[in-house]
């Protein structure tokens, strides 16, 4: 470990390594992919590259949509398109899309930490990126700390799994889910979509089709050939919220932990080949994004930062950041293994050093440290 790159499915990357954990961050907006959870066992990879890497030639295309793998931070999340206040920002931020900055990256009593700056520029700023392993947990730990940073912004997390079988995904309580206000783009766009749009529901379940007849939403990969978004809002009573997705088939289960007072909505991308512009081509299937936010829908800046139909029922859509002092943001994503008929988690339980999932037959456990989520 160290200040050395490694150039991993096609981006020059920076390495960390616990005794249970191996992962790559890129150099290239900062995507956390691949990562091996368990490595010196049985080894559990959750998170999807994307193929388009080795097709780009140089030319104008976002820094994103080439390197695009596993989690990456967000700052502003969404499409961005419309300017908020004169300031263009890209899609997902410059957090996602920028060059990061080595710092510093060092092992100590079983901890590891790599530390990575970048400076803004569209919105003056600085972010510290931290990611960090412990020995004997098949967890990550992310901290992100925006420093010089005055008014609104929506951050987030945009964890992309792969589904290389059937995934159940199950969330804590929430207060409220909908489906998209309107149609992502139509077919003339090249973009096919699966979901009636502005349908509001309270668990997930069967959602109504635009052609007829409904989907599970709690159950993925599905509705090949479309491309879908849900958004969940938190409870931000809880203590922590969480995310799971469990995959019965290959015995173990992916999870996320946030406080709900920071990221405080879930947006659901469900991309099974419905995008047929380049660079998707009707090629990215199976790929589960399970993005923890605070904003307004996908719309970015000008949509969040502005009152919408969300803020006026008194749901913040951006967070306030104060030149005057730090804001962290802070993420946790691990894997545990589940017992033979576990099929997905019903609740979760949180005890001194590790997190327990209760399933429909058995529980599972992961060692943790949870309260890191509620500690910045």
């Amino acid at each position: 470990m160290g200040h050395k790159l490694t150039t991993i499915a096609g981006e020059p990357s920076w390495v960390l390594r616990s005794n249970l954990v191996e992962l790559a961050v890129t150099r290239q907006g900062g995507h956390l992919a691949p990562v091996t959870f368990d490595r010196t066992k049985r080894p559990i990879r959750p998170f999807h590259i994307s193929q388009f890497a080795s097709e780009f030639k140089p030319g104008p295309i976002l820094p994103i949509l080439k390197v695009l793998r596993g989690d990456f931070f967000c700052l502003p999340f969404g499409g961005n398109v419309k300017p908020f206040r004169g300031e263009q920002h890209l899609l997902h931020g410059e957090t996602a899309n920028g060059r990061w900055k080595f710092a510093s990256s060092e092992s100590r009593d079983g901890e590891h930490c790599l530390t990575l700056e970048m400076p803004l520029r569209v919105r003056r700023g600085h972010v510290t990126k931290r990611v960090m392993l412990r020995d004997g947990e098949n967890v990550i730990y992310q901290e992100h700390i925006v420093r010089g940073m005055s008014g609104p912004n929506c951050p987030g997390h945009h964890p992309n799994l792969e589904c290389h079988s059937r995934g159940n995904i199950a969330l804590s309580p929430f207060l409220r889910g909908s489906t998209s206000a309107h149609l992502l783009g139509k077919p003339e766009d090249q973009l096919y979509c699966g979901l009636k749009t502005g349908f509001n529901f309270h668990k997930l379940g069967k959602v109504p089709l635009i052609y007829g007849g409904k989907s599970d939403l709690s159950v993925y990969p599905s509705r090949r050939g479309f491309t879908d978004v849900i958004h969940i809002l938190a409870d931000p009573k809880r203590e922590v919220a969480w995310n799971t997705v469990t995959f019965p088939e290959e015995g173990w289960l992916y999870f996320a932990l946030r406080d709900p007072r920071v990221l405080r909505q879930t947006m659901i991308w469900f991309s099974n080949g419905g995008t047929y512009s380049k660079p998707w081509q009707g090629r990215h299937l199976n790929v589960l994004g399970l993005e923890d936010v605070t904003c307004f829908y996908g719309e970015g800046m000008a949509g969040s930062a502005q009152p919408n139909t969300w803020t006026r029922r008194g749901v913040p859509t951006s967070l306030r950041f104060d030149a005057r002092k730090p804001t962290s943001i802070r993420y946790i994503m691990g894997v545990s293994r589940v017992p033979r008929g576990f099929d997905r988690v019903k609740h979760v339980s949180f005890e001194k050093g590790r997190v327990v999932f209760h399933g429909n037959r058995g529980k599972a456990s992961a060692n943790v440290n949870w309260p890191f989520v509620r500690e910045a």
